[in-house]
């Protein structure tokens, strides 16, 4: 299973003035991404392991034989740590 979570790297207060937060440094994309492998337990109970967190470096190429237009992000996938998910509810 993979999800994201978008990243900013400023504040907008109610004054409509941007604050910077973390002196405006951020990730590229301003997205983490999160990945887990599925381990089933029963054949109804399925647990999310190995959490892996990335974020993708940027690098546009021209996709577009024609010279059109058009541009394709194949920037690489950067190992950012781990994740763990733990479950909290009632059985």
């Amino acid at each position: 299973m993979t999800i994201y979570l978008d990243i900013y790297s400023s504040l907008i207060l109610a004054s409509n003035e941007e604050v910077p937060i973390f002196d405006g440094k951020s990730i590229p994309k301003n997205r983490l991404n999160f990945r887990f492998d599925h381990k089933y337990i029963t054949a109804s109970a399925v647990a999310l392991t190995g959490g892996q967190v990335t974020y993708q470096l940027t690098e546009l190429i021209k996709a577009d034989p024609l010279g059109i237009g058009g541009t394709v992000d194949v920037g690489d996938f950067v190992s950012a740590g781990l994740v763990e998910l733990t479950f909290i509810g009632n059985e």
